[in-house]
């Protein structure tokens, strides 16, 4: 799941930078950040981050602590697009060999880099012009990306923190803050953009396969069983129990929970001490990692126009090209990468099935005939 949230600390999210898991991915000794965005490129921000320049950013100052970082100051310096696994991607890393967890790696960065790309395309923007009534499309963004391996619990759980700092060039060249209406609007199908890109290279690289895609894009992989994801999911039992007790079901009622459960982080274990823990509970539940089932493949996105017209009208009956490329991605069960989404998604909207019927919205001849008969 995506979630967005304002940042203000920055040690947040230096604090498990000095842990041992080591990767190549990053070519050095230590977990750190990696910088990421067309704009931050400019910058000259590439590779790791730095500590100093980071916080730098997160005060509102440019790398250099020189001058501000944007032409007027800007009360939220960055914004936190936390993405985070199902509890069975958590599980496969968590409990597999260091080849295993390179190639996790890998996939899980090549959807880091779809993800990017989709917000540098769809969820960027600057406002211009009296009380910011003009929306312009901003130049690329600045994030810096953390990458963590487990929940305050202690559990498996593979999340990215994609830090994305409140500052863009808009084409007047004047570096501004975001539109965060538009970060915010972006952000469910910047979701099933990630997911789908991160199936596609699991089912390329390690030939694991997933079950049915929920409505967020999101899909568990198949072959481990529930008892085994709900051992490792103490922070959800935690919720669910709080919400049983309260008598609540709504998704802000979970929201409210997960708050309520929230314990602060302590200082993070070497990652091999944390390791050994999952593999003694995955043995006493008799689970080995290596018993699910794979076979490498390489994903099609095979959906007809007549489904995807389905599931783009089955809620609303117009639809706009975020819409249609989100429900590209969900229905891509193998999944795809953006730019495969992206190019299926132009491709319905030219087609027979979407009736266009202003700048930016469409319908289907199935909603007009209907509307004709009532």
């Amino acid at each position: 799941m995506i979630s967005i949230g304002k940042v203000r600390n920055a040690d947040y999210y230096l604090a498990e930078t000095h842990a041992d898991d080591i990767h190549e991915y990053y070519g050095g000794n230590e977990r750190v950040g990696q910088w990421a965005g067309s704009f931050a490129e400019q910058r000259g921000l590439t590779g790791s981050v730095d500590p100093q320049v980071f916080h730098n950013l997160i005060s509102g100052r440019d790398a250099d602590n020189v001058s501000s970082l944007t032409a007027t100051a800007t009360r939220v310096p960055a914004f936190d697009l936390a993405v985070s696994l199902d509890k069975g991607s958590s599980l496969v890393r968590g409990l597999s060999d260091a080849d295993t967890r390179a190639q996790f790696d890998q996939a899980l960065y090549a959807a880091r880099d779809d993800v990017v790309a989709f917000l540098e395309d769809h969820g960027l923007g600057v406002r211009r012009g009296h009380a910011g009534v003009d929306h312009q499309q901003a130049s690329g963004l600045m994030a810096a990306v953390f990458h963590h391996h487990h929940s305050r619990e202690g559990d498996p759980q593979e999340h990215l923190h994609i830090v994305v700092m409140n500052a863009a060039e808009g084409p007047d060249g004047r570096v501004t803050a975001l539109d965060s209406r538009k970060l915010y609007t972006a952000r469910y199908t910047a979701e099933a953009v990630f997911q789908a890109s991160y199936r596609k290279h699991m089912a390329e690289g390690l030939g694991l396969a997933f079950a049915d895609v929920d409505q967020h894009g999101v899909a568990q992989i198949a072959g481990i069983p529930e008892p085994v994801r709900d051992e490792f999911s103490t922070r959800r039992a935690q919720i669910e129990a709080v919400l049983a007790d309260r008598g609540q079901r709504t998704a802000a009622s979970a929201r409210v929970a997960a708050l309520a459960t929230r314990k602060a982080k302590g200082e993070p274990l070497p990652d091999e001490e944390i390791r050994a823990d999952w593999r003694a509970r995955a043995v006493d539940l008799d689970f080995e990692v290596d018993d699910i089932p794979r076979f490498p493949r390489t994903p099609k996105l095979d959906t007809p126009n007549d489904q995807l017209a389905f599931a783009v009208t089955e809620r609303r009956s117009t639809f706009n090209q975020l819409e249609a490329i989100r429900q590209v991605a969900i229905a891509a069960t193998d999944g795809a990468s953006y730019q495969d989404v992206t190019a299926r998604a132009e491709q319905f909207l030219a087609s027979d099935e979407a009736i266009e019927i202003a700048p930016d919205r469409w319908t289907t001849q199935e909603i007009l005939n209907l509307e004709q008969t009532t």
